[in-house]
């Protein structure tokens, strides 16, 4: 890789490098998300079929990927963790799926080929990129989708006035902290302080120059949102 492409590597928070960690990360999030209705609602939004091949990008700990496996022909699960990919991987074998290809990679630094997935999904991984990045890392999901392909994005995007930014930020985190935990709410103080989430009108921007219409938007919250993008001809 070139000296100066950005490393997707680098960590900051959760170290997910570490089988432990991996493993309380993995058992944390089963108890404050519901997996099933999730993978329904990406299933529609990005028009799912037994013939279809998806690319996931930030793939984790596998919940989606296993999911997904089960209704379509191929998942192609990406992560820069080694340690993360070893655990997902022992996970779908022993859920006996066997139509996942594992590659340990992030956005930047794959040579997947050109116009091959039917759809991208990316959730809560590209914040870990700087802006610049962010538009490369859409520029090659859009070199990898084919034509009308899916990009399905949920990260942390803002969409609150800048003016109001204290208020707002620690509106979520006191929130977050009384119904999902202490540890919850220091993970988005760390995506806050430490990480690259980025405006709505930002993202749209990255979206639309790198080849995609925005087809729909959920505003979760002040600081997440979903976008479902059509890769245009």
């Amino acid at each position: 890789m070139k000296k100066w492409i950005y490393n997707e590597s680098r960590q900051t928070g959760v170290d997910f490098e570490s089988e432990n960690e991996v493993k309380e990360y993995d058992e944390k999030y089963k108890t404050v998300r519901n997996y099933d209705e999730e993978v329904k609602f990406i299933t529609r939004s990005i028009k799912l079929r037994p013939d279809s091949v998806i690319l996931e990008i930030g793939t984790g700990t596998g919940e989606h990927a296993i999911r997904l496996a089960r209704q379509c022909r191929k998942v192609v699960a990406c992560d820069v963790s080694k340690t993360m990919l070893r655990y997902a991987e022992d996970k779908s074998k022993k859920a006996g799926i066997n139509n996942i290809e594992f590659i340990n990679s992030g956005f930047l630094n794959n040579d997947l080929p050109d116009r091959s997935f039917d759809a991208v999904i990316s959730q809560l991984a590209l914040h870990h990129l700087p802006d610049f990045w962010k538009s490369a890392a859409i520029n090659n999901i859009s070199r990898v989708l084919k034509p009308e392909g899916i990009f399905y994005l949920l990260d942390s995007i803002f969409s609150f006035d800048v003016r109001a930014y204290d208020k707002v930020i620690t509106g979520i985190i006191e929130s977050a902290r009384n119904h999902a935990g202490e540890r919850i709410a220091d993970e988005i103080i760390v995506n806050i302080r430490d990480e690259y989430p980025t405006y709505d009108w930002i993202i749209e921007n990255l979206l639309i120059k790198n080849g995609f219409a925005v087809e729909s938007k959920v505003k979760y919250t002040d600081i997440m949102s979903l976008y479902v993008c059509v890769k245009q001809l």
